[in-house]
């Protein structure tokens, strides 16, 4: 069944990625996965738990920019995957934000991987973060 307050609140976040888009494909791309995991958990009641949008904007980005920065050194860059993969297994083991470490924070180090540059590491991890504080702001 269609909703109208749910079709508005997707418009919102999809709005600046729709004209970001218009001139950089690839940033408007960042943006427009940043507002993904607020339209997955949709609107919350509390102001508190919108920032959750924001926390999981940050284990997305974050990592693609760590990526970005191991990308120039091949062999630190497996090593480190070697390690985040062990640690955030044994974070997993324990915690409930391990099992999101592992699931999500994990790939995007390799995501960022593929950013050898750095400058667009950090613009696109900078672009999925501004746009999940967008999508917790509206």
């Amino acid at each position: 069944m269609w909703e109208w307050p749910a079709a508005a609140v997707g418009a919102a976040y999809a709005v600046p990625a729709a004209v970001v888009v218009l001139n950089d494909p690839s940033r408007g791309f960042g943006l427009a996965v940043s507002v993904l995991p607020a339209a997955v958990v949709g609107v919350l009641p509390r102001h508190r738990g919108r920032l959750a949008v924001v926390v999981l904007g940050a284990c997305v980005g974050v990592p693609i920019f760590l990526g970005g920065l191991l990308a120039g050194v091949p062999v630190l860059a497996v090593a480190a995957i070697g390690a985040l993969g062990v640690g955030s297994a044994l974070l997993a083991a324990r915690f409930r934000f391990g099992s999101l470490a592992m699931s999500l924070s994990l790939p995007m180090v390799g995501v960022g991987l593929s950013y050898p540059d750095v400058g667009k590491a950090a613009g696109i991890a900078g672009l999925i973060v501004l746009g999940s504080m967008w999508a917790c702001a509206i």
